[in-house]
């Protein structure tokens, strides 16, 4: 039989592990809504590209035109629409 102090031990133990085990959810959701936003914000740049494309735009007026709607380098997008 565990004396008090080891009983003690083992519930704080098992406390500690419950808090990390939240914590490690709640990070987890944080950066699945983090990488859900980023997937959403590829998807609208590829739509929005698709558009400007029907237009018959170059490139370039493509890609500075989708910078005016997204805090993007010229670089980031062209990898994107690319």
């Amino acid at each position: 039989m565990p004396t008090f102090g080891e009983a003690m031990m083992e519930v704080m133990e098992y406390e500690a592990k419950q808090k990390y085990l939240a914590i490690g959810k709640d990070e987890g959701k944080k950066e699945g809504r983090i990488e859900g936003r980023e997937e959403e914000k590829v998807n609208g740049i590829l739509k929005m590209a698709e558009v400007l494309r029907s237009l018959n735009l170059s490139q370039t007026e493509i890609i500075e035109k989708i910078q005016k709607s997204y805090s993007m380098s010229y670089d980031e997008i062209h990898m994107i629409i690319s």
